[in-house]
């Protein structure tokens, strides 16, 4: 059963809003960190723990720890590409506003999630 201790969301932190500015916060969906590696590379470090990193060879601060656990963070550039995902019981208020600026079909899933606190 999902509840919204356990249904991970995701975020995309960017350009947006009515005057395109930087920080514009867009949902994405119900999302693992993993669904959005596809364009990144894994890399062992020193310590043999897996990093993925950006087409520049940039670190993106992701772990192949956190891909495993579906929680984390890709950060391209800190201010107009990052996308992370969370546990639904941890978003803030901006979060959730951003929840329901959506309109997906994740839309109402997520939001009797918020209400009712699980759903099937």
């Amino acid at each position: 059963m999902k509840t919204k201790e356990n249904t991970i969301v995701a975020f995309h932190i960017g350009r947006g809003g009515k005057f395109y500015n930087a920080g514009y916060l867009t949902y994405l969906g119900e999302k693992e960190i993993g669904n959005f590696v596809d364009d990144l590379f894994p890399r062992g470090d020193q310590l043999g723990e897996i990093r993925y990193y950006d087409g520049g060879g940039d670190d993106t601060e992701l772990t192949q720890e956190e891909v495993n656990s579906g929680i984390g963070t890709i950060n391209i550039d800190n201010d107009y590409d990052t996308t992370y995902t969370k546990y639904l019981c941890d978003c803030d208020e901006r979060e959730i506003n951003a929840i329901l600026r959506d309109r997906t079909h994740y839309f109402d899933k997520v939001i009797s999630l918020i209400e009712e606190g699980s759903t099937e």
